[in-house]
């Protein structure tokens, strides 16, 4: 993930408790995520940068999961 705002970054600190609402959604269908840092009430945006495959790894659960769903060709 990229923050959509670079000073973003500045505002979260190692403790932070931080919340991605409907990420399968959004790996699914979406270029951006809204983060909520719960610890401080604010929100930012980051953009997902991933290919085609990337995203087919993550929704398998990994890319032990991609691997053993494929069929044999």
């Amino acid at each position: 993930m990229i923050f959509v705002d670079e000073n973003d970054y500045e505002k979260i600190d190692q403790s932070d408790e931080l919340s991605l609402q409907n990420i399968l959604k959004a790996v699914e269908k979406e270029d951006t995520i809204i983060v909520k840092n719960l610890s401080k009430a604010i929100s930012f945006t980051v953009k997902l940068n991933l290919s085609k495959r990337e995203r087919e790894i993550l929704l398998a659960g990994g890319l032990l999961n991609f691997i053993g769903n494929k069929s044999p060709e």
